[in-house]
């Protein structure tokens, strides 16, 4: 599992960098190595170092293991356009080898395959292949979907999932790489992305942003309590609220069922387009008038509640972090406010208009992987895509940032 190219995330004069702050002046003077590449090829290698002994100084070398908690992004939902004339539910595939993430299928531009570029041995987590997504005939997307470990492996990532199933997917990681696992001194990186189903639905009861942090706080204490040697990387929410509206100014990019009522970001978005009758408190048809009549303010409300949300995130990655220095867990937040007006619609899924697809998909990786070696005080808050960001490259004196 090597990656031969490099991911499509944020260039340096667009997003990651002002005019005035480059992403290697966020790093420092030390201009005498590679600091920037296309491709993680490009980056050199580094030498053998010790073994790390504290969270805060883990170099790419030193992870053996990754590990995720999320949904259809990091499960990469539709990630490959289809070129049919119709959709149809079975085309929707997990293409979770191609995850920005965790995906481990060959050449493809991932955060694992980049962390191999420098690891001693093949990581061990990263999800590989293709498989179908299991549908529902009253949600599309089945709510009680489970993980495949033969092809998932420490990709706990299920399409629909919310923060409810936060505690099932920790769990499920626990069961295989917690303390007493062969795992349990391996160092890890764990990805936790997981808000924007919550978003979603957060016109409906149960997904205020207080709730949305309190199932977030449980599964976050959960892995520390459980899971040691890791660094728990907290993943900001986006603006997907937005997304639609992107493919929506390309009317022919989508393709659409035969069946021209059935409409899959209905219950993609269920607050997107039923703010009225998601709450189920109104008959039908009068719902279904208010719906289109103030549908602009689910997306509002959508809208405030990222803010709302990703709000809690920060505050509750800086109360769980761990800042003695001979820590071996911590949580750190990275900041992923991708702004979506920047974002082509060739890199939405033609599926649904919705989900990244794999060009979508690989500037995540890119913007990530740019994150993680930035201190907090310089994250960049705010991303604007581009295709051909360049990725940094870590020299001997980097560490994935924990503060």
């Amino acid at each position: 599992m090597k990656a031969t190219n490099v991911i499509l995330l944020l260039g340096c004069a667009l997003a990651w960098c002002s005019a005035d702050d480059s992403f290697e002046d966020s790093l420092g003077d030390d201009t005498s190595v590679t600091r920037e590449a296309r491709r993680i090829e490009e980056c050199p290698t580094l030498s053998d170092f010790e073994r790390a002994t504290s969270v805060h100084k883990l170099r790419p070398k030193d992870i053996e293991v990754v590990a995720a908690i999320g949904d259809s992004l990091s499960s990469a939902v539709a990630a490959i356009n289809i070129q049919t004339d119709y959709l149809t539910p079975e085309q929707f595939k997990q293409y979770r080898g191609l995850s920005f993430d965790m995906g481990g299928d060959e050449d493809a531009i991932t955060i694992p395959n980049f962390l191999e570029h420098y690891t001693r041995e093949p990581l061990i987590g990263p999800s590989v292949g293709v498989r179908d997504v299991p549908i529902s005939e009253e949600t599309f997307f089945a709510y009680d979907a489970q993980q495949v470990s033969e092809i998932d492996r420490l990709n706990a990532a299920i399409p629909a999932a919310t923060s409810y199933n936060f505690t099932q997917q920790a769990e499920y990681l626990i069961e295989r790489i917690g303390k007493n696992t062969a795992m349990a001194t391996k160092w890890k990186l764990i990805t936790v992305f997981m808000g924007l189903n919550d978003l979603s639905a957060s016109c409906l009861p149960g997904y205020s942003f207080l709730e949305y942090r309190q199932r977030m706080e449980k599964g976050i204490e959960l892995l520390k309590q459980n899971i040691d040697y890791a660094i728990i990387s907290v993943v900001g929410l986006l603006h997907s609220e937005q997304m639609q509206d992107v493919t929506n100014k390309n009317p022919t990019y989508r393709k659409h069922f035969k069946d021209e009522k059935m409409d899959v970001q209905t219950f993609e978005c269920i607050c997107c387009h039923h703010p009225i009758s998601g709450t189920k408190l109104l008959p039908q048809p009068l719902a279904g008038l208010l719906d289109m009549a103030v549908a602009p303010l689910g997306k509002q409300q959508i809208a405030r509640n990222v803010e709302l949300y990703d709000r809690e995130l920060r505050r509750l990655v800086m109360e769980q972090a761990n800042r003695n220095a001979d820590a071996t867990t911590t949580v750190v937040y990275q900041p992923f406010n991708i702004d979506i007006n920047s974002v082509p619609v060739e890199a939405i899924s033609n599926l649904d208009g919705f989900h990244p697809n794999k060009i979508g998909q690989e500037y995540m990786a890119k913007a990530y992987w740019n994150q993680l070696f930035l201190p907090s005080n310089k994250k960049k808050q705010n991303l604007q895509f581009n295709e051909e960001l360049p990725l940094y490259c870590p020299t001997g004196n980097d560490y994935i940032q924990t503060m």
